[in-house]
């Protein structure tokens, strides 16, 4: 297939003058931003993992003695100072870029092995931000000494930076491919990547093999590096098939899931434990979910209707549910009305209070013959909708009934409205 290339020369008139129409340029002005933008912004560079604004920051920071030498740790200095060093001399661009950039170095929920050691609040996996650059301090962690330690032994070629006063590394003199240990994300101009992390033994032991034999096979470089290992854990529950799939084909999505294990408690009660969750998944977005699947909430402008839920003292009618409140018909001896917004009562005559009454016992009834402790019954509304199980007891006064569903292998209580469950 022969290789299509672009004439940048601008085209000649019948005169034999130079022109540059509108297409020629246009065509070349978007060329040089895509080109730009994939290799000095948005993507890692295959040789040391790193992004321009990424590299720029390990530079500045090793040549400000932020580095390990030996076993001790150089003292961390102010974020704000960095940001400076690495805007001043490497990389002119906004100081929130520079310093998010940083700020994500230091996130081990965010890197699986981070490589700046920050002090401060550096964000939660929660979606919380990082306190501001003139608060936080930071320093280089000892694995960027894979990165850093050959700088100064010819090993890479130094380019002049973008006012020519000094010089910075071209690539940083990786020991490991740091692509694959931290993985990247960036979307540029017609291309895009999406790596995901590994881990540093299997990464090591697999580097080994193929300098060994760089003709090693796929079947045995699979043995050693089985997957990726995603910072913060997680199970990964894709077959073992489709990750070889989406490492030979470059394309592919898995599946993973968090790890839990479950707790006894006191008086055979017992409780879940979720003790690692996918990367990127935020805990408290997690938490709002099961608060919603566990308590769900009518949602506003539904119609209710009156057979279909039943509480102690109250039952929904058919009205709109508005923001204020609940519309309810209160079953009660002392009060005939509804309870509007505000607590207003709106009169409706005994005639009409007693029709709803009647289809109450209407329904009470009709549940009392339809349901017994013992029936088999599968559960069609709420967090536990398809669900099998027995019914344990019924309270015809309350509409409810106890169903023991089998939840995590252990048999549990749930208490349903009638109008939940039906019989199986």
């Amino acid at each position: 297939m022969s290789q299509q290339t672009i004439d940048f020369s601008p085209a000649r008139d019948d005169d034999g003058s130079a022109s540059l129409t509108l297409a020629h340029y246009a065509e070349r002005a978007y060329l040089e931003y895509a080109l730009s933008v994939v290799k000095g912004r948005a993507l890692p560079d295959v040789c040391d993992g790193q992004k321009p604004v990424q590299r720029r920051i390990l530079y500045a920071m090793e040549r400000m003695g932020l580095g390990f030498s030996g076993t001790n740790g150089a003292k961390p200095v102010k974020s704000a100072r960095v940001v400076g060093d690495v805007l001043g001399r490497y990389h002119p661009h906004g100081d929130t870029a520079a310093y998010d950039a940083m700020v994500r170095m230091a996130q081990d929920f965010a890197l699986r092995y981070p490589l700046v050691d920050g002090q401060g609040n550096f964000g939660s996996r929660d979606g919380d931000g990082a306190a501001a650059m003139r608060y936080t301090e930071a320093r280089l962690t000892p694995i960027s000494r894979l990165l850093l330690d050959e700088i100064d032994m010819g090993t890479v070629d130094f380019i002049p930076n973008y006012d020519g006063s000094t010089e910075e590394p071209r690539q940083l003199p990786a020991r490991l491919p740091f692509v694959l240990l931290n993985g990247a994300s960036g979307i540029a101009v017609g291309l895009a990547t999406e790596i995901p992390s590994h881990n540093l033994r299997e990464v090591a032991s697999a580097a080994v093999a193929l300098i060994k034999n760089e003709h090693l096979p796929d079947t045995e470089l699979f043995d050693i590096i089985q997957g990726p290992d995603f910072p913060g854990g997680g199970q990964i529950i894709s077959t073992p098939q489709d990750i070889q799939d989406a490492y030979r084909s470059g394309r592919g999505s898995l599946k993973v899931r968090a790890r839990w294990k479950i707790e006894e408690l006191a008086r055979g009660q017992w409780q879940l434990v979720v003790t690692e969750l996918p990367h990127g998944t935020s805990s408290q977005k997690v938490l709002e979910e099961i608060e919603e699947l566990t308590n769900p909430k009518i949602k506003n402008g539904k119609k209710v209707q009156v057979e279909r839920k039943l509480f102690p003292g109250y039952v929904l009618v058919d009205m709109m549910v508005t923001d204020e409140s609940w519309y309810l018909v209160r079953n009660t001896p002392n009060v005939t009305g509804f309870v509007g917004s505000g607590n207003i009562p709106v009169p409706v005559t005994p005639e009409e209070f007693g029709i709803i009454e009647r289809r109450i016992g209407e329904q009470q009834t009709k549940f009392k013959s339809d349901f017994q402790v013992g029936d088999l019954v599968i559960i069609v509304d709420g967090p536990f909708k398809n669900y099998e199980g027995s019914v344990d007891s019924v309270d015809v006064n309350k509409g409810k009934l106890t169903v023991m569903v089998l939840i995590f292998d252990r048999e549990t209580p749930v208490e349903l409205d009638f109008t939940q469950v039906r019989k199986k």
